[in-house]
């Protein structure tokens, strides 16, 4: 069974217009209308497959991150993501979106300098070090759910991000107040001046979307993530 996520997500009852090489059956993936893509119904490792057109005929459901309830494993399509998403701006790896577990704001930012170590093989106590140094500044969640923390470090040749979505909100110092359960980390070159600011101002401009931020609350897993970020990236690098 698919299992409902609530209104600003639906799936699209109507299969795609193609198939997998193995037949496997795709949904569109919808936000108040707007189609972003298709899931391929893998189990759970079921993905965006990139945007699609055609109308909207609903049908509220779709896998579900939270209840584990994934169809049946079918063969997977072969029409498959971006293997990363790399712009004028910044680089974000597939491996750098993720879906965490965190009790405050302090194993946020260790788990993201771990991810930006892991994956861009850098030096997390470095990074977290730069990190918290910025925050001491003033915390960079800027309200409604969402905390973009970036810092500028020696030995990196352009800016890269990491993304990570949160279990359950957690306090993070926002203006707002609010918790936040999105996080979008940015490292920039220490001698990055306008780059580092036209990166940050992408991001923001991409998370203050109502569709979008609720998208990336909403998506089945972090390969859907990563297909909503990419595609957003290329709409906001402008």
């Amino acid at each position: 069974m698919l299992a409902r996520v609530g209104p600003a997500v639906k799936a699209v009852g109507q299969q795609a217009g193609w198939q997998g090489d193995g037949g496997a059956p795709q949904w569109k993936f919808s936000v108040r209308g707007k189609i972003f893509g298709a899931i391929a119904q893998s189990g759970p490792a079921s993905y965006l497959t990139g945007l699609e057109a055609g109308p909207a005929h609903a049908n509220p459901t779709i896998p579900s991150r939270r209840n584990g309830s994934f169809p049946a494993p079918a063969p997977m399509a072969t029409k498959a993501i971006k293997s990363s998403a790399m712009t004028a701006l910044f680089t974000l790896h597939p491996d750098a979106v993720g879906t965490i577990r965190a009790e405050t704001k302090s194993e946020i930012i260790g788990q993201l300098a771990q991810r930006f170590a892991k994956v861009y093989a850098l030096d997390a106590g470095m990074i977290r070090e730069r990190i918290e140094e910025r925050e001491r500044l003033g915390s960079t969640g800027f309200g409604r759910g969402v905390a973009i923390p970036h810092a500028r470090i020696p030995d990196i040749a352009r800016p890269m991000a990491v993304f990570l979505r949160l279990e359950a909100p957690v306090s993070f110092d926002s203006a707002d107040d609010m918790p936040v359960d999105l996080v979008f980390g940015l490292l920039s070159p220490e001698q990055a001046g306008a780059a580092h600011l036209h990166a940050l101002a992408a991001i923001s401009r991409m998370m203050r979307d109502e569709t979008m931020h609720a998208a990336l609350t909403q998506a089945p897993g972090d390969e859907a993530l990563y297909g909503l970020l990419s595609n957003g990236i290329d709409r906001n690098a402008a």
